[in-house]
């Protein structure tokens, strides 16, 4: 190729690639927390909540320097490049941040899941192994930042595996002490006695012993 044609495309070709290569150093975060007080919980980086219908959210972003301008949907409009709003959607809404500058756009995106009756949560517990017994146990604790309180568990199941472990006894504790327990089968849906929050402690024991995460299908509802 004659030279000249060479820096022809490189003139053509130089200012998108020094255009892309900027933008790699344009980022937006947008993240949500119900609306605890500040002053009792940290706040946690999530994308993810549960709330009930009439319960608030906090929104919280900040896009990098070279982004001037930014705006909130649905419904908000522009906002600061930093900045945290109170919501209270009706419905299940993806919040999206969007930023621009002069050659640069980054986006985010968080869900306020208000929850309908019968709705899933999957729920997904770590292994823990004790010492004392010389086996394993499965151990979640939903945060109360993630979760309203008035999200009540139904019914649950566990999600199949490849390597069937059989039933398993689920120990839940709730934040005031209140212990419930329920054999999940290996195949189908299992409901407590009475309808618990998800917030407390679980501890989840399989019949059979092996080592992963455990996935449990939560049907859910709110109660005030």
């Amino acid at each position: 190729m004659p030279k000249r044609a060479i820096l022809l495309l490189l003139a053509l070709v130089l200012p998108f690639a020094l255009a892309g290569c900027e933008c790699l150093w344009a980022w937006a975060e947008l993240y949500v927390n119900r609306n605890v007080p500040a002053a009792e919980r940290e706040f946690l980086p999530a994308k993810d909540i549960y709330i009930c219908p009439g319960e608030a959210a906090l929104l919280r972003w900040a896009v990098a320097e070279r982004l001037t301008r930014a705006r909130l949907s649905p419904g908000i409009g522009e906002v600061p490049p930093r900045g945290e709003l109170v919501v209270s959607p009706a419905y299940t809404t993806d919040y999206t941040l969007t930023a621009e500058g002069e050659d640069c756009r980054a986006s985010s995106t968080a869900t306020v899941h208000v929850v309908e009756p019968g709705e899933t949560i999957y729920l997904s517990a770590s292994e823990i192994y004790d010492a004392s017994t010389g086996s394993y146990y499965w151990r979640v604790e939903p945060d109360e930042r993630l979760f309203s309180p008035n999200v009540f568990v139904n019914s649950l199941q566990a999600e199949r595996r490849t390597d069937e472990v059989g039933p398993w006894t689920v120990t839940k504790m709730d934040p005031n002490g209140l212990v419930h327990e329920v054999i999940v089968p290996q195949d189908r849906p299992a409901s407590p006695r009475e309808p618990f929050s998800i917030l407390g402690s679980w501890r989840l024991f399989p019949a059979k012993q092996y080592q992963g995460t455990a996935t449990f299908i939560l049907r859910v509802e709110c109660r005030g």
